[in-house]
């Protein structure tokens, strides 16, 4: 009788965090017990949009997931992260989590979620593509380091939905409900809806809340009038090497890129709002 192929797994992380390259080595032995391990890349030496492995362990929080994600590309390699972060909404591992059990996990049975990413492109008011790439958390239109407030007018489906003055507009995922948009006042969203979130960043109003709107929308965000250093962030890297003059574009859609998580069983959407943004915790009399 044949036995079961060994999972091939690959870690992935960045050297320059503390902890990181004694926790690969202490990964690496108990690893091969379990799995068969294909690589350890913590200086981004890789190509991950061409690597093969069943499953790619992160080590770091959620910035090193986002930072891989952006790495893979659309290749459809499951991430499990191990969080060597603060929340770790997106590292859902704990890094106190023995080796050995850990290597265990990695071998099991691990629930994979899909989450849906925005594809962002920047158009100048020239009509020049300046960029384009995805956000699995958001894209961030704000007045950088600018003490005036930012202007932009929303387009939802080409029809004008609102303008706003302030500090900028959050446009986020349901993944990136728990990160910039829910500091700004935005709902949570369970991370399977289909839908996007624009989170208006301290609006020079009383009356504008954040709007959900549908996954198939186009969204057109279009800079009115700004300082200079007005930028666009796109999963909190700065999507803009000069600064967003009047009439700048920035469009999203739904990407055709999906990325997978693969989290350990149990571990609940729910049970992460509640222990990680002691969410609804009872209040002590």
């Amino acid at each position: 009788m044949k036995s079961a192929r060994r999972r091939r797994v690959l870690i992935v992380g960045d050297r320059r965090r503390g902890r990181v390259s004694a926790l690969a080595r202490a990964l690496e032995p108990a690893l091969k017990r379990y799995v068969t391990l294909v690589g350890v890349d913590l200086d981004s030496r890789l190509d991950l949009r061409r690597e093969r492995a069943d499953l790619v362990i992160v080590l770091g929080g959620d910035g090193t997931m986002l930072r891989t994600a952006r790495r893979l590309h659309g290749n459809p390699l499951p991430m499990m992260g191990v969080n060597l972060g603060a929340l770790g909404f997106l590292a859902t591992v704990p890094a106190e989590m023995p080796p050995e059990q850990i290597a265990e996990n990695a071998s099991g049975t691990l629930e994979i979620e899909e989450r849906s990413q925005l594809a962002v492109t920047i158009v100048s008011r020239a009509g020049k593509k300046v960029f384009e790439g995805d956000a699995l958390n958001d894209a961030v239109v704000d007045r950088g380091k600018a003490s005036r407030l930012v202007t932009v007018g929303v387009r939802v489906d080409g029809k004008l939905a609102f303008e706003n003055r302030g500090d900028g507009l959050v446009v986020a995922t349901p993944t990136g409900s728990t990160a910039y948009s829910l500091a700004a006042g935005g709902p949570i969203l369970h991370p399977s809806l289909d839908v996007w979130l624009l989170t208006p960043i301290c609006p020079h109003s009383l009356t504008i809340r954040p709007v959900a709107v549908p996954g198939a929308a186009e969204i057109e965000v279009e800079v009115l009038s700004s300082g200079a250093s007005a930028r666009v962030s796109v999963d909190g890297m700065d999507a803009t090497r000069r600064g967003l003059a009047a009439g700048d574009r920035v469009v999203l859609r739904k990407s055709a890129h999906v990325v997978r998580l693969a989290t350990l069983q149990g571990d609940a959407f729910y049970a992460r709002i509640r222990n990680k943004l002691h969410f609804a915790h009872p209040t002590v009399s």
